[in-house]
């Protein structure tokens, strides 16, 4: 298996940079989510060179070629592995690089301090993994800045007061519209 994905490319570096010192390993749609995530940050390819950024797209998750990991690694200090559900190619990539004295730091589902990145439930949508993205690349990239929260009508206690007392004073009576079958004071009907 690991020859045959060695042999047909299926784990491909497909942004490379020269003093990359961070790398982001992901497979398939969410590969895909992590690309449009970064779009969304404003994080180009150019700007993710200059930051010294390289992607992976894992195309063969089991077992994971460690050659392709192997090459990846070279020269990274940390690699952020993107998955949903379990830690399973976060893993594999730890097993292929245990024991080297080169080896990048490796965070995924938890960052460096062992704190939740990566959401656990539901499917990684571009959305769900700007946060994390933003965490661990803020340092590195000029990104755009999160939307300011929406605004929201605060209702101070004086004008709640003078609500109330207005409420208080005016019954609401309900109306209804006259009932066009009946004519007033005959008890016929109009037709």
């Amino acid at each position: 298996m690991r020859a045959y994905g060695a042999a047909n490319g299926l784990d491909v570096i497909e942004l490379d940079s020269p003093h990359a010192s961070i790398g982001i390993a992901a497979t398939g749609p969410t590969f895909d989510s992590v690309r449009q995530a970064l779009t969304d940050l404003g994080a180009d390819d150019m700007a993710l060179r200059r930051a010294g950024i390289k992607l992976l797209r894992i195309g063969m998750p089991t077992p994971l070629g460690p050659d392709a990991v192997l090459s990846f690694a070279e020269g990274l200090e940390e690699i952020l592995v993107v998955e949903d559900k379990t830690a399973f190619v976060e893993t594999q990539v730890r097993e292929i690089l245990y024991g080297r004295t080169d080896a990048p730091r490796i965070i995924g589902k938890k960052d460096a301090a062992g704190r939740l990145l990566i959401p656990v439930g539901g499917e990684l949508t571009a959305g769900r993994l700007l946060a994390p993205l933003r965490r661990v690349l803020g340092s590195r990239l000029e990104l755009k800045k999160p939307p300011p929260p929406a605004l929201t009508l605060e209702v101070l206690p004086a004008q709640r007061a003078r609500t109330s007392a207005v409420a208080a004073r005016t019954t609401a009576r309900p109306r209804f519209p006259r009932d066009p079958l009946r004519v007033a004071g005959s008890g016929a009907t109009p037709w």
